[in-house]
């Protein structure tokens, strides 16, 4: 007795057991599902080899934290003596939140004057003794008379000004605690939230949105689908049994292995409900067609029947996800690789076990199939008449298709700009056009300085450093210690330079003891310092002229005094744009070869093979030149979709040929294809129509990314599975005209 036969028969004689075990094991997934997070801090991801990562590490360690999480106030004047007792107000509380390493805003930031006495450091307002208005308006115009203030903490025109907190801890939650604190003090001012922790707190939100919002969705397409297919209440509410046990199983194995949701792993429950559903469809499809009146015997025998290509199919598309698991560059791609992988397992294992369970517990009649599958069935047997008279022009059309897609793939671009997840008009679009037009951004990179800080010549590079920052398109506002020396020295009558000699600047070091700035500014022994300027959220083609720039000059400028180290965001950004490229390649490269393979095991020919995986080539030329044309850039998202396209789209063919050699066995070729088209091409765009219209519901994702995502595998499946129920036949007819 063959192994799928044995597999079957051991199914439908311990069905209640099969049963009692499924509903076991789910009552375990779900509790685990209630410890579920979500983390879409995109640099907790990337590789800790990386060379920026280690050094935002080190700066993080050293200098209190690299998240800035900001607050911004806005009022007809800030200098308002009610505005600034209310940022007062924040800062203190601010400082007392667990994860603030440093807070600065006008009520407590350093300042430094030139008196008759010489040079006084105090603070530009003192928050012990809060001035009169008339003493604030001197303030005022003093403040946006000083480089050190203007644009950098309160705008030129005096109407916003920011409350700076340095994050070392958990993002979210600090994020979170300072969004409280706001909201609990119910001051007089317009406020808003600036910073990468306000950022990805939005994300967060967002993720657990769209999956309260579009699982439903997508299952309700799924429903609609399935009953245009069958009558049977019992046939439509299978598949979704199949997905929604596949999915419960997924999220609550995340949760117990504590790995968090993300950007990308997000999408895993749409796919496994929009792709699972399809083996459980192949396997009713399957039962409708055997004659016998035992139930138990009838969904033996189709099981049997059905278990080598569903198994194949399964096989195939999770090697489109494991793909992921050594061809990227993101941790988080790798877990969404191992995780949906596992999903499509699990449905697959509750297709041929609980589906079959079921339908052999139940006695229905031949009557339940729907009249519409029927309907579906006549015009696949059309459409099989018309692919038999006309394969020539089939295969024409195809390359046609094919080619004209190829000329818009060098149209595409890559993009990992973080704000592009959030849609026009969101609010933290709306912050980060706030942070732009009066302070340069909100992200900041960093240069770290490693040499005798107290030394003139490394002083005197790191100042020509920061003017260099100055002459950039897209960096503003450069801070460091040169900021404080140069106001010190100015202050002392010896002008706003850097002092000639060390023992001048060990002095000045000497006058700064004590001052929480500086432990933001250099370390404890003065061998290091930190250059620091703000830069737009959006990262760009601007964003990487800055980057090559600031990379060029650090590169000629190292020597055995001083060296300059270059990181943040846009750095990070950077590597990881040209990270996706090689992910690309990598994942596609591994799908197409091991499903090659797979194809090989199930046709024993190379060539056979090949007419597999043509619908295959054509989705992605369909797909990629799609991308380009419509000008859909290569994102953390988008870049998935090639290697889901070979692992999905294969699918159908597999379907294809499998029952094509069957028929093939007793009938002429053109019989059998006939057949192949009418039977298991219904089965075939049924399920098209299913995932096509599962995946397109991602278009309503509060994330950009992911409503591309939606739309490129819309399109794939579309061309998948009309490839292989056109394409295929007409070439495997060619191929046998041939011989």
């Amino acid at each position: 007795m063959p192994a799928q036969q044995k597999i079957s028969k051991f199914i439908i004689k311990n069905h209640s057991l099969v049963i009692g075990l499924v509903c076991v094991l789910s009552i375990i997934f779900a509790i685990g599902l209630r410890n579920i997070k979500v983390n879409a801090d995109m640099a907790s991801y990337l590789p800790e080899s990386d060379p920026g990562v280690k050094l935002l590490d080190y700066i993080s360690e050293k200098y209190g934290g690299n998240s800035l999480g900001i607050v911004i106030v806005q009022a007809e004047d800030v200098f308002n003596l009610k505005t600034i007792k209310s940022i007062d107000y924040l800062t203190r509380q601010f400082k007392q939140i667990d994860g603030i390493t440093y807070v600065t805003s006008l009520t407590n930031i350093l300042d430094i004057k030139k008196t008759i006495e010489g040079l006084e450091i105090g603070k530009l307002i003192d928050e012990d003794n809060m001035p009169d208005q008339e003493t604030l308006n001197r303030i005022r115009d003093y403040a946006l008379n000083k480089t050190i203030y203007r644009n950098r903490l309160v705008s030129e025109d005096g109407k916003t000004t920011l409350i700076i907190c340095r994050i070392d801890g958990d993002k979210s939650k600090v994020a979170k605690d300072i969004e409280r604190v706001v909201k609990d003090a119910n001051l007089e001012i317009k406020t808003y939230f600036a910073g990468l922790p306000f950022q990805l707190n939005m994300i967060n939100d967002l993720i657990i949105k769209d999956l309260k919002v579009l699982m439903p969705f997508v299952a309700l397409m799924i429903l609609i689908i399935l009953y245009l297919s069958f009558d049977s209440v019992l046939n439509i509410i299978l598949p979704l049994i199949s997905v929604g046990i596949s999915t419960l199983w997924t999220l609550g194995f995340m949760a117990l292995l504590r790995i968090p949701l993300t950007v990308i792993t997000n999408t895993t429950p749409a796919i496994l409900i929009a792709v699972g559903s399809a083996y459980a469809i192949h396997v009713i499809c399957k039962s409708f067609e055997e004659q016998a009146d035992d139930p138990k015997l009838k969904a033996q025998n189709s099981l049997s029947k059905v278990i080598i290509p569903v198994f194949l199919a399964a096989l195939t598309t999770i090697i489109g996800f494991v793909s992921f698991i050594f061809g990227s560059y993101l941790i988080m791609i790798q877990q969404f690789g191992i995780f949906t992988s596992f999903g499509i397992f699990i449905a697959f294992v509750i297709s041929i076990t609980l589906i079959p369970a079921i339908l052999g517990s139940i006695k229905y009649s031949k009557t339940n199939k729907k009249q519409n599958l029927e309907f579906i069935n006549s015009l696949m047997e059309r459409m099989g008449i018309w692919v038999i008279n006309h394969k020539k022009l089939v295969c024409i059309l195809g390359a046609i298709i094919g080619l004209g897609f190829l000329s818009g793939i060098p149209l595409i671009k890559t993009k990992v700009d973080f704000l592009d997840y959030f849609k026009p008009g969101s609010s933290i679009r709306v912050t980060e056009g706030i942070m732009e037009k009066s302070f340069g951004g909100s992200v900041p990179v960093q240069i770290l300085v490693k040499g005798d800080l107290q030394e003139p010549e490394v002083l005197n590079a790191m100042k020509d450093l920061h003017n260099f920052l100055d002459t950039l398109k897209g960096v503003h506002h450069p801070q460091s210690i040169i900021d404080l020396i140069e106001e010190m020295n100015d202050a002392m009558g010896e002008g706003k330079r850097i002092p000639d000699t060390r023992e001048k600047i060990s002095n000045l070091y000497f006058l700064l003891e004590g001052e929480e700035t500086l432990k933001q500014l250099i370390n404890e022994d003065k061998t290091e310092g930190l250059i620091q300027a703000m830069t737009p959220g959006a990262y760009n083609k601007e964003s990487e002229f800055v980057i090559k720039k600031i990379q060029e000059y650090i590169k000629f400028r190292k020597n055995h005094i001083y060296q300059f180290e270059f990181t943040g965001s846009p750095v990070v950004y950077e590597h990881l744009n040209k990270s996706l490229l090689k992910s690309q390649l990598y994942s596609l490269v591994i799908a197409i070869i091991s499903i090659f393979i797979c194809l090989i095991f199930l046709t024993r020919s190379a060539i056979n093979s090949l007419i597999g995986i043509i619908p295959i080539f054509l989705s992605l030329s369909m797909l990629f030149g799609s991308m380009g044309i419509l000008q859909i850039p290569l994102d953390v998202a988008t870049v998935l979709v090639g290697s889901i396209c070979i692992g999905i789209g294969i699918d159908y063919s597999i379907h294809f040929l499998n029952r094509y050699y069957y028929e093939r066995k007793n009938k002429n070729s053109e019989t059998a294809v006939l057949n192949t088209i009418k039977y298991t091409g219904s089965a075939i765009m049924v399920n098209v129509f299913t995932v096509m219209l599962g995946f397109l519901v991602l278009i309503f994702s509060n994330l950009v990314p992911i409503t591309r995502f939606g739309i490129l595998l819309g399109i794939t499946m579309l061309s998948s599975g009309f490839g292989a129920t056109t394409l295929v036949p007409a070439i495997i007819l060619l191929k046998e005209r041939t011989k």
